[in-house]
């Protein structure tokens, strides 16, 4: 009897398409994993003290100033402009209107609030 299972659009085998998969999964954290190891080991056979002892002790720092710009022409004071104030007037006084009689709706309800009730 002859089977074949439905497989995604590869030509792989099954196995090989699983393995693909988990590799693609657990591959990121086994490069990290091995890469603390090769540190450590690094580390222990003292790899690391060999390479920080061929850096160099001194370093030798000199600033670089630049050269003087040669003297061009002479520079111009700015020119000074007088400030002229306005006189400033301060702002006219708006007095709102007040509107003192009452409209019919108004009225109105403030009959029906006063009125007692006579449901009893």
């Amino acid at each position: 009897m002859d089977t074949t299972l439905p497989s995604s659009s590869s030509a792989a085998p099954l196995g090989l398409g699983l393995a693909w998969e988990q590799l693609r999964r657990m591959g990121p954290p086994g490069l990290i994993i091995l890469l603390h190891v090769l540190f450590f080991y690094a580390l222990q056979s003292g790899l690391l003290r060999q390479a920080a002892q061929a850096l160099p002790k001194e370093v030798f720092v000199s600033f670089i100033t630049p050269e003087a710009a040669p003297a061009s022409k002479p520079q111009v004071p700015p020119k000074t402009v007088p400030v002229v104030k306005k006189a400033a007037s301060p702002p006219s006084a708006i007095i709102p209107s007040v509107n003192t009689t009452p409209s019919p709706q108004l009225d109105e309800a403030a009959r029906r609030v006063q009125a007692p009730y006579r449901g009893w």
